[in-house]
């Protein structure tokens, strides 16, 4: 699986992934983990330093690490319809980032380096 690009694992019940997630996943671009019966933020990820899209929204997550910004490529990260109260200011240092979907949550404000964060162009 070391040439996989896209990995879609949505409404499959899961909850939780498996550490060294990264280690066969060197190429892995677009992770999807819609719909399943995620808790909190599957760390695993972090791991995937490549990826580009990740999709978790419609699980259960409360909180989203400041660990989150060693995904430096991410231009799609889609958590809406979760539990989160709010997001890590790290968020902002994500200059690929083009979309940040966090819509039906229960965020009562968005840091201000969310709020203002300009990628290159």
């Amino acid at each position: 699986l070391r040439r996989l690009v896209s990995l879609r694992l949505s409404c499959n019940g899961i909850s939780r992934l498996p550490r060294g997630l990264g280690d066969g996943l060197v190429a892995l671009e677009d992770l999807a983990l819609d719909n399943n019966d995620l808790k909190e933020f599957p760390e695993a990820v972090l791991e995937l330093r490549g990826l580009r899209s990740l999709w978790l929204r419609q699980n259960s997550i409360p909180s989203v690490p400041a660990a989150v910004s060693r995904l430096s490529r991410l231009e799609v990260l889609s958590l809406s319809s979760n539990r989160l109260e709010e997001l890590p200011r790290e968020l902002g240092g994500l200059g690929e980032l083009r979309q940040l979907l966090v819509n039906g949550n229960r965020l009562a404000a968005v840091p201000a380096e969310v709020a203002g964060a300009r990628g290159p162009g």
